[in-house]
């Protein structure tokens, strides 16, 4: 499943520390869930996020899935094994 663009291109503003996806479009389209967790995972100094404060341990499990699903995005799209593959290439990718 790939997360919305705009999502990604704000995540390149690595000063964003509040963020409200609450009835967002783009939830009800990839799943509420999924959106807070590519969010967390693309914000880098977030803080809050719905109103709610961030805590460290969701940080941490919305980084792991952030990076479980790009590499399965990854090793579908280039049709490479997940034992097999062009690390530089994959960094490549992610970008």
């Amino acid at each position: 499943m790939a997360v919305p663009i705009a999502i990604s291109e704000l995540g390149r503003i690595d000063t964003i520390e509040y963020f409200n996806i609450r009835h967002n479009p783009i939830g009800s389209k990839l799943g509420n869930g999924y959106v807070r967790q590519r969010s967390v995972a693309d914000f880098p100094r977030l803080t809050v996020i719905n109103g709610a404060d961030l805590k460290k341990y969701e940080r941490k499990d919305c980084e792991v899935f952030y990076l479980r699903e790009t590499f399965y995005e990854y090793f579908n799209l280039r049709r490479v094994p997940d034992y097999d593959y062009d690390f530089e290439d994959f960094t490549k990718w992610a970008r």
